[in-house]
């Protein structure tokens, strides 16, 4: 076989496998090892008959295309075509913006195409591509011979490690576990005061300190705050519909869609006690029916009017988005005049949310206006503690994120994607305000072991149980032996577990992958 002979039965094909080494090394795909071999050897065949040469050609493309998706982060094919069909609900402004994110990697993508195109009159590529995947080769298979040879690669004692399940049957496990727990919340005569749960779309702690506003004076008057608290989700449904359902244990994701006893639905329970329940949105909530399903979670009331509010923003879709402070002090100044019994507030913000976009600087991209628009809502939930504060009725205000923005971005999906629920999206603030009620103990209480929706429901189980006539409220008692929750959270197919310590995920297709540091942190 000939020098140019060889050339000819790759040609084209060795920017693919470059390419596909490249982004390999970088974390952006994984390699399926048999699926390349197979195409490398079938595109280096070279057939006589000119039929033949097109009939490889005609089956090589597809081939390759669909092997790339197999090997890429991309979600599964039914999740993937789901979230192609959102797509068209969004402005065109935003896709654009989204298009530019991924500008800067396919500039560089096609400058090294066309560098190889040039190298190709005067180097071989045909033996980098084979180096590289031998390379590629090695690299893959070291992690699997060390770890079938040394059961220390978890940092676990040998025994430890042997014994412990798969990752889908530890998985399995938690999941079965997870459905025998319950916090049982007792109805109670008369409630000592008001409840307001605020949710809030796309702020986790990577998030406040991407924009430094970790320091943020709100965060220092929570009375209880919960610092490894897991969202579960990296979706605004599927993190609120664990929220309403936060008295019993965790749910696969596929099971949040199942009907649930009423005794988990938080807002059922509330309404049993004697609370009235209110739903407000800063935003219209039909975009993935998110209306619907609070509706279906025991939260079965109508949204309130915004009541004169006018839009500062405008969502990814179009839809208009109200300002957080008016419209919670709006709402609370009705609250005082108006309602006599307790009330029960679920509260639900978007102004984070990515491909939002300012009225008065239509033209900036969400992202430069993140960290802007991250100062205003923090400044309006801290003057909105004040308003309750001085009106001296008695309050317990949880703030909350349904997950983060990804902003930061990843190896394995660019900046604003969340399909891989990855701990810088699901570690998520939340935390607990109390106004008018006596308390004795530390005022500032960090709940600092591993938790999730069953913790909060217990410590708002006991707060809603206590006999504030008879005693103060004992802070340190109130946040003693919470629930633990080992770090889990799911999109449709996709998992990340905390296995033995090391952060796993599973892709759409089952297979279980080590998250890179960059994803880990």
């Amino acid at each position: 076989m000939s020098e140019s002979d060889l050339r000819l039965r790759l040609g084209l094909w060795n920017a693919y496998f470059l390419a596909k080494w490249a982004l390999f090394a970088y974390g952006a795909l994984q390699v399926w090892l048999p699926g390349n071999i197979v195409l490398l050897l079938w595109v280096c065949w070279q057939p006589q008959h000119r039929y033949a040469r097109r009939l490889r050609g005609l089956l090589a493309l597809p081939a390759a295309l669909l092997l790339l998706y197999r090997e890429s982060w991309l979600a599964a094919p039914a999740e993937l075509w789901s979230q192609l069909r959102l797509l068209s609900q969004f402005e065109l402004a935003y896709l654009f913006e989204l298009a530019g994110r991924l500008a800067l990697p396919l500039v560089w993508m096609v400058a090294g195409l066309c560098g190889l195109l040039l190298l190709r009159r005067w180097l071989r590529l045909e033996p980098w591509v084979f180096i590289g995947l031998a390379v590629v080769a090695w690299l893959q298979w070291q992690p699997q011979s060390a770890q079938q040879a040394d059961p220390l690669v978890l940092n676990l004692p040998a025994a430890e490690a042997a014994a412990l399940p798969s990752p889908d049957e530890w998985l399995e496990q938690f999941l079965v576990e997870e459905s025998k727990r319950q916090v049982k919340l007792q109805s109670v005569s008369a409630p000592a005061f008001d409840l307001m749960i605020l949710q809030l779309c796309s702020l986790s702690h990577d998030d406040l300190a991407l924009t430094g506003l970790d320091t943020h004076p709100l965060w220092a008057r929570f009375q209880w705050r919960f610092s490894q608290f897991n969202s579960a989700a990296s979706y605004s449904g599927p993190a609120a519909i664990r929220l309403l359902r936060g008295s019993c244990g965790q749910p696969s994701h596929n099971e949040l869609y199942d009907p649930v006893p009423g005794s988990c639905l938080l807002f059922s329970t509330l309404a049993q006690s004697g609370y009235r329940p209110y739903m407000l949105l800063n935003h219209d909530g039909k975009f993935g029916g998110f209306v619907n399903a609070l509706r279906g979670n025991g939260l079965a009331v109508r949204a309130e009017p915004a009541r004169g509010v006018q839009p500062v923003m405008h969502q990814f879709d179009g839809s208009p988005v109200w300002p957080d402070g008016k419209l919670l002090q709006t709402w609370w100044s009705h609250r005082q005049r108006d309602v006599d019994e307790p009330v029960a507030l679920f509260y639900n913000s978007v102004s984070l949310h990515d491909g939002n976009r300012l009225l008065d600087q239509p033209r900036r991209d969400s992202s430069e206006t993140y960290a802007q628009r991250q100062q205003s809502l923090l400044d309006d939930l801290n003057s909105f503690l004040d308003r309750v504060e001085s009106s001296g009725r008695a309050a317990v205000i949880v703030v909350l994120a349904e997950h983060g923005s990804g902003l930061r971005g990843d190896a394995h999906q660019i900046a604003g994607m969340r399909e891989i629920p990855t701990p810088a999206i699901t570690q998520v603030p939340a935390a607990i305000f109390i106004s008018g009620l006596p308390l004795r103990g530390d005022p500032a209480i960090s709940i600092d072991h591993p938790t999730s929706y069953l913790a909060l429901s217990q410590l708002l189980h006991r707060l809603l149980r206590h006999d504030y006539a008879r005693a103060p409220l004992d802070a340190q008692a109130v946040a003693r032996d919470l629930p633990r929750t080992t770090a889990v959270s799911e999109n449709a197919g996709i998992a990340v577990i905390d296995y033995a310590g090391e952060p796993l995920f599973r892709d759409g297709s089952g297979r279980w992958q080590r998250l890179s540091a960059a994803n880990s942190d």
